[in-house]
């Protein structure tokens, strides 16, 4: 073979002079004089077993990957704050800062809201994530008292309490948040203040720009009867303004859903408007 004469005249050549005397290319030696490499063994990646299986999901469907938001302290670490949120009205009708996730809590703010909300027997639906507080048996068994059916969102789907994010949202990113709290009772003084504008003075978007509580207290119609006689006032003055004619306020929802339910597909050749006999 060539390559042990290339070795042979090193010590007289370079590498490059000696490939070019026997024409050779110097890759072609570099490849010859390297060490064969072992070859890779392919191995399937391991299953995991049932308790490791479980292990990931608890810590996926933990809490604070969910719906209890975690609020910041000055010194480390952080406190949780529970809320209860009417999904229609936006209205939150109970909330906690506690330093712990806590069943008992849980179960302590689900019954006092319950109670100031005079919620009857078979009237409410309680929607909560996956996490070990809203999963426990201790909190099953209060909503199975009181009435509640009890509701969760589905495994591995973030979007399944849009609701409960959408307020973490405005409550973190209100100009008046700090970024941490000294102790747990600024965050309570805080959320106090905070949720008491929320709930009567926002404008929330998702409820054509009404507060919260004026959904909730029932005072919808009024404020867009007041809305639509200003809008028909002002078409009276300057009806040119309004190409489309006279406008109206718009009008909350009928129905209000988490996962609005798929439309039945229509049979082939069906028409979308025609009834089924």
């Amino acid at each position: 073979m060539l390559m042990p004469l290339v070795e042979n005249h090193r010590g007289n050549l370079s590498v490059r002079q000696a490939c070019a005397a026997l024409g050779l290319c110097p890759s072609t030696y570099h490849r010859w004089r390297r060490a064969p490499r072992p070859a890779k063994v392919r191995t399937s990646p391991r299953a995991l077993s049932a308790q490791e299986r479980e292990g990931v999901l608890a810590e996926l469907h933990a809490p604070r990957f969910v719906h209890i938001s975690k609020l910041a302290l000055a010194g480390g670490g952080h406190v949780n704050l529970y809320t209860i949120e009417d999904v229609y009205s936006r209205y939150l009708v109970g909330w906690m800062v506690a330093p712990s996730e806590s069943s008992t809590l849980a179960c302590q703010l689900v019954e006092t809201s319950a109670q100031r909300q005079r919620i009857r027997p078979g009237h409410l639906t309680l929607h909560a994530d996956r996490g070990s507080v809203m999963t426990s048996e201790l909190l099953t068994q209060l909503l199975r008292r009181l009435g509640i059916t009890q509701t969760h969102s589905r495994p591995r789907i973030s979007d399944d309490n849009p609701f409960s994010e959408s307020l973490f949202k405005t409550l973190k990113y209100h100009p008046g948040y700090p970024a941490r709290f000294e102790d747990c009772a600024a965050a309570q003084a805080y959320c106090a203040a905070f949720f008491a504008w929320y709930n009567a003075h926002h404008k929330h978007s998702g409820l054509t720009y009404l507060s919260p509580a004026q959904v909730h207290l029932g005072q919808a119609a009024q404020h867009r009867a007041a809305r639509n006689t200003v809008l028909a006032a002002a078409f009276d003055r300057h009806p040119e303004r309004f190409v489309h004619g006279l406008p109206t306020a718009p009008a909350l929802p009928d129905a209000v859903w988490i996962n609005p339910p798929s439309p039945e597909p229509q049979p082939l050749g069906q028409d979308p408007k025609e009834p089924l006999q």
